[in-house]
């Protein structure tokens, strides 16, 4: 959470990439792809399902692929935290 590459500020992104792998999920990648039409219904989260993926968020990025932090800042740091 702490990582330029999801929002964050303090840790260098390459621990943070090592740490999150090439393929990120929320849950499991299974679980994610299964529960999301269904997390994404009015009966549930809405429009406010919480494992949306960085890239969704539509943010510019810099030369290094990380986010611009004004960005990120639209959001409260929280939000950030079911990325995966």
């Amino acid at each position: 959470m702490l990582a330029r590459v999801i929002c964050g500020e303090g840790i260098p992104d390459f621990y943070a990439k090592r740490s999150i792998g090439l393929d990120p999920s929320c849950l499991s990648p299974f679980l994610d792809d299964l529960l999301k039409p269904i997390l994404e219904s009015e009966y549930f989260f809405g429009k406010n399902f919480m494992c949306i993926d960085m890239e969704e968020r539509g943010y510019t990025k810099d030369e290094n692929g990380d986010f611009i932090i004004s960005d990120c800042q639209k959001k409260i740091f929280s939000d950030y935290y079911h990325s995966p």
